[in-house]
């Protein structure tokens, strides 16, 4: 399955991370560096340390529980 298609398709996704859900929407591309701003320090560290032709997907989040 490619995840990225279907959320672009669908224009949002739910996630869930350590017991959380997220309702995610908004799907867009962004380059490397608008991820490295939005990312935390260790996350930071291992982005800039890989090489990423394909770019990142930036998700807005609404936390539902």
């Amino acid at each position: 399955t490619d995840w990225v298609r279907n959320v672009r398709a669908a224009g949002q996704c739910t996630i869930r991370w350590k017991g959380d859900t997220y309702v995610c929407s908004n799907p867009t591309f962004v380059g490397t560096d608008v991820a490295l701003a939005s990312a935390r320090r260790m996350t930071r560290r291992m982005l800039q340390r890989r090489s990423h032709p394909h770019g990142f997907i930036q998700l807005d989040r609404r936390r539902l529980n």
